[in-house]
C-alpha cells in the first residue's frame, strides 16, 4: 500500500475534534495518536464509526487539559477516559499488560510513555497502525501490507497472543468474514488449536462477536474456512452443518443466518444452543420462526401463498423462502419465491390481521357476537375470509358477510 495515498486517505477521514484533542495534548508535550480500527477502517476506504486516541498522559494529566470538557471516566483501571467532543472520543494512555489469567483480561495494566510497547501489546498487524498529523502513519508490525495483501497476522506469536485473551479467536473471524482478512497460516492454526478457550468467554461476548462475523459480507467464506469454530460455539451442529459457502445469499440479518445454520438441526437443538449460550430472547424467537417456516413446504398457488402469509409477514417469508433454497436449492421453493413476488407486484398480498376492518367492539356493537371466546372465533372467521378472498377487508363487507354466514 503507497504510504503517502494512505495517509491522504486519513487525513481526509479524521474528524476536526479528534484533531483538535491530538493538537492539545501534543502542545502540553505529550505523544498522541489515532490508533487501531479507526486507522484500519480509514485505509480500507470506509469511515471508521469511532476514532480511538492512545497517548503518553495519564488520565489525570487528560484531565487536567480538559478542565471544561465533559469527560466520562469509562475505563480507568486500564487508563481510559471518554471525553465528548464533536463525537465521543476514547483516549487511552499507552500501557502494558501482564498475563491474562482468565483467558479474558489482564492481571494487571501497567503505562508507559513508549507508544511502541503499546503498539507491540495489540492483536493484529492492522490494528496495531497508529497515525499523527507529524509522524504520519506508525506501523511497526508490516500492517499495511497485510491489509494490502488481505492478510490476517497476529502481533508476535500467535499462540500467545489469543491465548491471552480469547475473544480474539472470534474477532480474527470476524475480521474475515466483514474485511475478508484472511488469516494467514499460524494465525489460522492457532485460531483452530485454541477453540476449546471460547468456552471461557462470557456468553454477551461471544453473542456479539458471532453475530458480528454471521453478518460479514464474506461470512460463507469465513465460516467455510473455519467450520470449528462454529461447532466448538454450538457441539449440536457436528454433523448438521449445512453449506457454509451458502452463507451469502442470504441477507446479513444474523437470525436469518441462524436459522439456515440449524436448518438441519432439530428445532429443539436450536432452542437449547440459543439458550445455552444465552442469546437474547428476541433473536431466539425470531431464529426460530424463520427456521419453522423454512421447514414448512412451500405454498403452491395463490390461495395457498395467501394463508401462509396469514402466519407470517411477507419479508420473513421470503427470508424463510431464502433459507430454504439454500440448505435444499429445490424447484418448489423457487416457484414460491416467484410466487410471493407475483402477489407484491399485483398488491394482492393479505393484510395482516390486526389490519382487518372490522374490531371485537365493532361486532359486539351491532349485536352480532358476545363478549368472551365468541368475539375470537367471529374475528378468526372474518380474517380468514378476507385471505381466501371470499370477502372485502371493509366494514360493510365483513357485517355482511358475517350476518349470511352466522355463528362460527
Amino acid at each position: 500500500m503507497d504510504r503517502k495515498k494512505a495517509e491522504k486517505r486519513i487525513e481526509a477521514e479524521a474528524p476536526a475534534g479528534g484533531r483538535e484533542i491530538l493538537s492539545r495534548l501534543r502542545e502540553a508535550g505529550f505523544c498522541a495518536y489515532f490508533v487501531g480500527g479507526c486507522v484500519r477502517d480509514a485505509l480500507l476506504g470506509l469511515s471508521p464509526a469511532d476514532w480511538d486516541i492512545a497517548s503518553s498522559a495519564r488520565p489525570e494529566e487528560v484531565r487536567a487539559l480538559f478542565p471544561g470538557a465533559r469527560i466520562l471516566p469509562t475505563g480507568l483501571r486500564h487508563g481510559t477516559l471518554t471525553l465528548l467532543s464533536d463525537r465521543p472520543y476514547e483516549i487511552t494512555t499507552f500501557r502494558t499488560e501482564g498475563r491474562y489469567g482468565d483467558g479474558r483480561r489482564p492481571d494487571r495494566v501497567a503505562f508507559t510513555r513508549s507508544l511502541e510497547e503499546d503498539l507491540s501489546r495489540r492483536d493484529f498487524t492492522v490494528n496495531a497502525l497508529a497515525w499523527s498529523p507529524e509522524r504520519g502513519i506508525v506501523d511497526l508490525f508490516s500492517g499495511l501490507a497485510d491489509l494490502e495483501g488481505r492478510v490476517l497476522r497476529c502481533v508476535g506469536d500467535p499462540e500467545k497472543r489469543l491465548s491471552e485473551d480469547a475473544l480474539r479467536i472470534l474477532r480474527g473471524l470476524r475480521f474475515y468474514s466483514v474485511y475478508r482478512l484472511a488469516p494467514e497460516a499460524a494465525t489460522a492454526a492457532a485460531m483452530r488449536a485454541l477453540r476449546g478457550r471460547l468456552s471461557v468467554l462470557s456468553a454477551e461476548r461471544k453473542e456479539r462477536e458471532f453475530c458480528l462475523a454471521l453478518s460479514g459480507r464474506y461470512a460463507g467464506e469465513a465460516f467455510s474456512a473455519f467450520p470449528d469454530l462454529l461447532t466448538a460455539l454450538f457441539p449440536a451442529l457436528e454433523g448438521a452443518l449445512p453449506g457454509l459457502s451458502l452463507l451469502d445469499r442470504l441477507s446479513p440479518e444474523p437470525e436469518e443466518r441462524t436459522a439456515y445454520l440449524f436448518f438441519f438441526a432439530g428445532e429443539e437443538t436450536l432452542t437449547s444452543s440459543l439458550r445455552e449460550t444465552r442469546f437474547p430472547r428476541r433473536f431466539c424467537e425470531r431464529a426460530l420462526l424463520l427456521r419453522r417456516a423454512a421447514q414448512a413446504a412451500p405454498p403452491r398457488d395463490r390461495l395457498a401463498m395467501r394463508r401462509f402469509l396469514a402466519g407470517i409477514s411477507p419479508d420473513r417469508a421470503e427470508a424463510a423462502f431464502r433459507i430454504r433454497f439454500a440448505a435444499l436449492g429445490d424447484a418448489e421453493t423457487l416457484r414460491a419465491r416467484e410466487l410471493l413476488a407475483r402477489l407484491r407486484s399485483e398488491n394482492a398480498l393479505p393484510p395482516r390481521r390486526e389490519e382487518l376492518a372490522v374490531s371485537g367492539e365493532t361486532l359486539i356493537s351491532h349485536g352480532l357476537a358476545r363478549e368472551g371466546p365468541e368475539v375470537g372465533r367471529a374475528l378468526s372467521l372474518l380474517y380468514r375470509a378476507v385471505v381466501d378472498g371470499e370477502a372485502e377487508n371493509s366494514e360493510k363487507a365483513l357485517l355482511s358477510y358475517y350476518k349470511r354466514r352466522g355463528e362460527p
